[in-house]
């Protein structure tokens, strides 16, 4: 998602269109509006090419008008598309099919809580764990970082101050059954609620986006199911280990990641 975002920012900024390899098929979850290219353009590619980066680069702005340029950079940064957040936020905007079935499995899955405290009354707060490839040993070498359970506790706690007790935490993540074992301890102190591991990550996000406010562990998923969702969003400190090789990839300030006014803990 960072990548399309800056890319078509870039694009826009200079007044040139925007042709996309949708290699995960944003065009079925989101109302995209960039021309498509298959993967065969990207390989016999004649044109300029800008020098890849990760973290932020104005310099990524300066592109030919006269010919057309390849973007293979990840544009790790909000700053790439600050000018244009309205329109990024329409490029993200779910499908109907997303839509409908995140809305249908979150009211299934909080609607006892919400009957029992009622609606006006509960404070919905998506929390992502990502697990996958950030628990692989050769990525945590490389600087990839899983949060302390004390990061969830800390960040619930703080949900449960200034939202109340109602306050319901809703949980999505590619390792849940991880998230369940370890977090069981601290059900009787929480309201939460697990989403299942059949759903697909489109639909996971879309979920997300529907609850007030999030907790954000480490990872683009869950930024940008934070971003599209508003409200007060709690991220953990560190976006990769300090010194590591993970970590050069990003800008050396980390404010150009982590989006204005989240609040970071640890």
């Amino acid at each position: 998602m960072f990548i399309y975002a800056g890319a078509y920012s870039i694009a826009k900024a200079n007044g040139l269109p925007l042709h996309f390899y949708d290699f995960n098929n944003f065009k079925d979850v989101f109302h995209i509006t960039s021309r498509l290219i298959n993967r065969s353009k990207i390989e016999h590619f004649r044109g300029l090419k800008v020098k890849e980066t990760v973290g932020y680069n104005e310099n990524q702005f300066n592109i030919s008008k006269d010919s057309e340029t390849l973007l293979k950079s990840f544009f790790w940064s909000w700053r790439y598309f600050k000018k244009y957040e309205n329109d990024i936020r329409k490029e993200f905007s779910f499908q109907p099919e997303i839509m409908v079935k995140a809305k249908t499995i979150l009211e299934l899955q909080t609607k006892d809580n919400i009957q029992r405290n009622g609606h006006e009354r509960t404070t919905l707060v998506g929390v992502h764990v990502r697990r996958g490839d950030s628990v692989l040993a050769s990525l945590q070498r490389l600087g990839r970082v899983q949060p302390p359970l004390t990061f969830y506790y800390k960040a619930m706690d703080y949900y449960k101050q200034i939202c109340g007790e109602n306050t319901l935490f809703v949980y999505c993540s590619d390792g849940i059954k991880w998230v369940k074992t370890n977090l069981r301890n601290v059900t009787a102190n929480y309201n939460m609620v697990f989403m299942d591991t059949r759903n697909s990550w489109a639909v996971d996000m879309a979920i997300l986006t529907l609850c007030d406010h999030s907790v954000v562990s480490s990872g683009t998923f869950g930024w940008w199911a934070a971003y599209l969702t508003g409200g007060t969003v709690i991220h953990y400190k560190d976006i990769a280990r300090e010194g590591s090789e993970i970590r050069s990839w990003y800008s050396n300030n980390v404010d150009d990641y982590l989006y204005p006014g989240w609040i970071t803990m640890e």
